[in-house]
């Protein structure tokens, strides 16, 4: 590594003296314009430097600016932990999301590879003046709302921190500008605890149901910073009533829930813990991350599936196997062992499981697995789905999104 250091890489110092005031930040600029790409962030940094007078520059960076990016530093180490495979974000990768969500908080979408372009149109003209002090003690307050959306620390209430559980396990990073937004609203005292977590579920029913239904996700985005601006002196109401245009009713979601073919599709096994979690006795709390989906009529239609099933077995099968009322979670274990079992073999393993999904089996009549079954099933499970995830009611004074009383783990 040295050798290959010192013969193929060069070395330049710049002296910057009283004799040439040139700001370092601003070369380091310039010089690295046609060099390696830098991050969105090492921009922003460098532009903020920028304003910062040059006797004060170090202090400012101990003092004011390292905790910033410490704290996403440390970020960046808990994901590669937990990352065993494929690219890992670097702090500054962490930092751009991070930056981006908060500018697009405003109101405005901003396109990845624009931050810091639209960070610099603020700032030149338009009478905005950057305040470096200013500018880092507004991002350690948003910094500290995105540690509770992204899970690095908890909110204090109870149901809060249980719908940014769900905002997480859904992956909706597409709402965090608005998150951030109704946090800033809750700052202001517009927006109680109880209105935030039901603005939480919102998000997700909304994703949720469009998702299901077939509706486009990727217009979620832009119609989050939208919602930004929304929210004015009455958050909840008002989010409530824009996203409704869009958001897809009962008589939509609950069939479409039915027929969906949910095994290995983004939100499958987020939607069956979801039910689980509603289910289950506070006294009896499971565990669900060493659970796998469990298809009751199975992947493989051996010869005993087919004679139970009769003479459409493949259509039934080809209908029903990855939808909702053929679905539940089991162990990975018992999953493994019972794959391609018969019903009447597979029923006393759902008996004796713990999971609240599977008390559906302790029906003495339930003898047999078939399309009238699956359906039936399905059915139940999806107008369960739809108490979690509910859409608004028709009027908007009365807009309102109930947080069910679910219990995380």
């Amino acid at each position: 590594m040295f050798s290959i250091m010192k013969t193929q890489l060069n070395f330049v110092l710049i002296t910057i003296t009283r004799e040439t005031p040139e700001n370092p930040y601003l070369i380091f600029r310039s010089l690295n314009s046609t060099g390696q790409d830098l991050t969105q962030w090492d921009l922003v940094r460098n532009y903020v430097f920028m304003h910062v007078p040059e006797q004060q520059q170090e202090m400012f960076d101990h003092d004011e600016w390292t905790s910033l990016e410490q704290r996403f530093e440390q970020k960046a180490k808990r994901l590669a932990a937990k990352k065993k495979e494929g690219k890992k974000k670097t702090a500054g990768e962490l930092l751009t999301s991070f930056f981006r969500d908060v500018l697009m908080s405003k109101g405005n979408y901003i396109p990845e590879g624009e931050v810091f372009e639209t960070f610099e149109l603020i700032y030149s003209g338009n009478g905005n003046t950057l305040d470096p002090s200013d500018f880092v003690s507004e991002l350690e307050i948003q910094a500290t709302g995105y540690d509770i959306i992204d899970g690095t620390s908890t909110h204090s209430n109870p149901e809060v921190q249980r719908a940014f559980q769900m905002v997480r396990e859904f992956d909706i990073s597409a709402s965090y500008p608005l998150i951030l937004a109704l946090l800033d609203k809750q700052r202001e005292g517009v927006l109680s605890d109880e209105e935030l977590a039901q603005a939480l579920v919102a998000i997700v029913s909304f994703v949720v149901r469009r998702s299901i239904c077939r509706e486009s996700t990727r217009s979620h985005g832009p119609l989050f910073c939208e919602a930004c601006k929304k929210l004015e002196s009455r958050p909840l109401v008002n989010l409530l009533a824009y996203l409704s245009k869009n958001w897809p009713d009962d008589s939509r979601f609950i069939p479409a829930l039915q027929t969906a073919k949910l095994y290995k599709t983004l939100y499958g096994k987020d939607i069956l813990c979801w039910i689980e979690r509603t289910l289950q006795r506070k006294s009896e709390p499971v565990h669900l991350d060493r659970c796998d989906i469990e298809r009751i009529m199975p992947e493989n239609l051996t010869a005993s599936w087919q004679h139970v099933l009769g003479p459409e077995a493949q259509q039934i099968h080809a209908q029903y196997v990855s939808t909702l009322g053929n679905l539940t979670l089991l162990g990975s274990n018992e999953n493994r062992k019972i794959k391609d079992k018969a019903f009447q073999e597979k029923k006393p393993v759902y008996i004796a499981s713990r999971l609240s999904l599977n008390d559906y089996f302790h029906d003495s009549n339930l003898d047999q697995w078939g399309e009238k079954e699956i359906l039936a099933r399905a059915a139940k499970l999806a107008k369960i789905a739809a108490q979690i995830w509910t859409c608004p009611p028709s009027s908007d004074e009365s807009t309102r999104i109930a947080v069910q009383p679910l219990r995380l783990l």
